[in-house]
C-alpha cells in the first residue's frame, strides 16, 4: 500500500519518485529560535521518463492556485496513508526539465506551498 499523489483530486502522472518537504523560516526570534509560519513547501520530484512515450500531466498544475493536494505528511513515507491539504495550496512554475539525447526526460520538480 502506498500513497497516490493527487492534485485537485486527479492522480498525478507519473507518480513522484520522491516527495520532499522544505521548512520555511520567517527569520529569527529574540530567543534565537526561528519564526515559522503556517505555510510549508512540498517538492514533488518526477521519476525519469521516456520523452514522447510517457504520459505527463504535471504541467497542467503548475503556477496556479490549487484546490487540494494529497501527499505523505511531513515525516511520513510513500508507504503511509496520504494527507489531503486544501488550504493555501499554490504551485510554482516547473523550473527545470532535462531532455538529453536518447529520449529521456528527468530533473522535473513541482514545488507546491500548502498551509498546514
Amino acid at each position: 500500500m502506498s500513497v497516490t499523489v493527487l492534485i485537485n483530486g486527479v492522480t498525478l502522472i507519473p507518480q513522484p519518485a520522491s516527495v520532499d518537504w522544505k521548512s520555511n523560516s520567517l527569520g529569527g526570534k529574540l530567543d534565537a529560535t526561528e519564526a515559522i509560519g503556517a505555510a510549508e513547501t512540498v517538492i514533488l520530484k518526477a521519476p525519469v521518463g521516456r520523452g514522447g512515450t510517457a504520459s505527463w500531466n504535471w504541467s497542467a498544475y503548475e503556477n496556479q492556485i490549487l484546490t487540494s493536494i494529497t501527499v505523505p505528511a511531513r515525516f511520513s513515507t510513500m508507504r503511509d496513508t496520504g494527507t489531503t491539504y486544501s488550504s493555501g495550496v499554490v504551485s510554482k512554475r516547473i523550473k527545470d526539465i532535462q531532455a538529453p539525447p536518447g529520449g529521456l526526460v528527468y530533473g522535473v520538480e513541482l514545488e507546491i506551498t500548502v498551509v498546514i
